[in-house]
């Protein structure tokens, strides 16, 4: 399911208008899938789909999710509206999530919010196409912002660690 009181669009620089909230999921892991369907006035605008930014969703386990409406004419609509639907692929698939044992940030000369940190690989085996998975929330706890990175190295072998920075680009 999506609060969409706690989802929240905006506009880039590009003039398109980006959609973020989480998906939370009560059955079993599974692969979640997000459609936005934009209007104006009533009036169908686009319909754009995406996935959840963690691959694998474990059950009661929120994942956020960043839908890009790519084209700033129809994303310039004053009066714009969205709804979400979430489809759900169980996945037999076993979901392993590492620690960020180290964070930091700053704010650059254009108001940008920078993440800095260390993530450690404690699951036990090597892993892979590591993903750092950053949500940036309102002080209503508003999904305001989720972006991902990869960490430097890719891959961590069992126990190893590698840095990463994740740039906030709607602050």
């Amino acid at each position: 399911t999506i609060d969409k009181t706690r989802t929240s669009t905006m506009l880039d620089a590009y003039g398109w208008r980006h959609g973020g909230g989480q998906v939370n999921l009560t059955g079993g892991n599974a692969i979640g899938q997000v459609t936005t369907t934009f209007t104006s006035g009533g009036s169908f605008l686009a319909s754009v789909t995406t996935y959840t930014m963690l691959d694998v969703v474990k059950s009661k386990e929120n994942a956020s999710f960043n839908v890009v409406l790519a084209n700033a004419t129809l994303s310039s609509s004053l009066d714009i509206d969205y709804s979400f639907a979430v489809t759900v692929n169980p996945t037999n698939n076993v979901p392993h999530r590492l620690s960020v044992v180290q964070s930091s940030s700053s704010t650059d000369g254009s108001g940008h919010l920078h993440i800095f940190g260390t993530v450690t690989n404690n699951i036990g085996t090597d892993a892979t196409f590591v993903q750092v998975i950053a949500t940036f929330y309102t002080d209503t706890s508003v999904v305001a912002y989720a972006d991902w990175t990869y960490p430097n190295p890719l891959n961590l072998t069992a126990g190893g660690t590698g840095t990463f920075e994740i740039v906030a680009l709607n602050t």
